[in-house]
């Protein structure tokens, strides 16, 4: 109980002090913590990076299960407003990252904005201010590989699924081998940028389709592109899977966490999230295909995770 009314006068702060804030100068776009972390990497051949690149706009009920999640900082929160994606897998929880929750990042961020329910940025049909503690990147996350870059975002009040707008995506069963989704179509969106030039997040929400391609192939691609340019390291991580995007589009920076998805049987409507976005080449977004934490060797965790953290209001 303490905590909800603790997160209760959070989202008060919030209303009076955040959102009468002025956004960061354009000119000077903020450092989000994909490019932190891409600064430290910056001669290795990934980047922690995604955004919808030569994307389409999506309409309002298209992706129900897509959310924003906005970041703000412990010092100056105005100029430490952060993004990433997430899905929404059930009533309290959110599928992303594990780089968008990692604990070196939660010593600096003061709370999770979550906006749900609408393809135009801070116009969301449903708002959850979060407290960091409802974090949890998986325990066994590198941020040097990326492996098993997968976390989960807990919303103590829950979603509501009274309106088309806002609901739930449907995970792919536990331990699906990643080579069945070779060929396929897959579809990704998001609110990050939308131009590999623009250093700026979309202020609405995009989507774009992808072909998974052989991981061994793309495993060989990132190694080649490394050996040119004398790279010490272009492995990709085993925990993930890649995909090309059609027609000149990507994933990029700015939008990690995000749900990549298949239709269900070829029946529209029916989606099964199997991935989220992970990495792309630092190199440039429309360089190499991108890369994709696989979500099915970590349905043991999410049901874990959510088991272990779960209480009745």
């Amino acid at each position: 109980m303490m905590k909800i009314i603790l997160e209760i006068l959070v989202t008060i702060f919030f209303v009076t002090t955040f959102f009468s804030t002025v956004e960061p100068n354009p000119a000077q776009p903020v450092l989000s913590i994909h490019q932190a972390y891409a600064a430290r990497k910056q001669n290795d051949s990934i980047d922690i990076v995604s955004r919808i690149v030569n994307g389409q706009l999506a309409v309002d009920g298209q992706f129900p299960h897509q959310v924003r999640i906005v970041f703000y900082g412990t010092l100056d929160c105005a100029a430490n407003r952060k993004l990433c994606g997430g899905s929404i897998i059930a009533k309290n929880w959110i599928l992303t990252a594990a780089h968008c929750v990692i604990p070196d990042l939660l010593d600096t961020i003061f709370a999770f904005e979550i906006q749900a329910g609408s393809v135009i940025a801070d116009q969301p049909q449903q708002r959850k201010v979060v407290l960091v503690a409802n974090a949890f990147p998986h325990p066994d996350y590198n941020p040097d590989t990326l492996e098993n870059d997968i976390g989960l975002i807990k919303v103590d009040i829950g979603f509501n699924f009274d309106t088309p707008l806002v609901q739930p995506i449907a995970l792919v069963a536990a331990n699906t081998d990643k080579a069945s989704y070779v060929g396929k179509i897959i579809t990704a969106s998001g609110f990050g940028y939308t131009h590999p030039d623009d250093l700026h997040s979309s202020p609405e929400l995009y989507y774009t389709q992808l072909e998974v391609i052989d991981f061994e192939l793309c495993k060989t691609l990132y190694a080649d592109q490394a050996q040119a340019h004398n790279e010490e390291d272009g492995g990709i991580a085993d925990t993930s899977f890649c995909a090309k995007g059609l027609g000149n589009s990507s994933t990029c920076e700015g939008d990690s966490g995000s749900a990549v998805f298949l239709e269900k049987n070829g029946e529209t409507g029916k989606r099964i999230q199997i991935g989220l976005v992970s990495y792309s080449s630092a190199l440039g977004c429309n360089t190499l295909p991108g890369g994709y934490t696989d979500v099915a060797l970590y349905i043991p965790w999410i049901e874990e995770t959510m088991k272990a953290n779960s209480y009745k209001m």
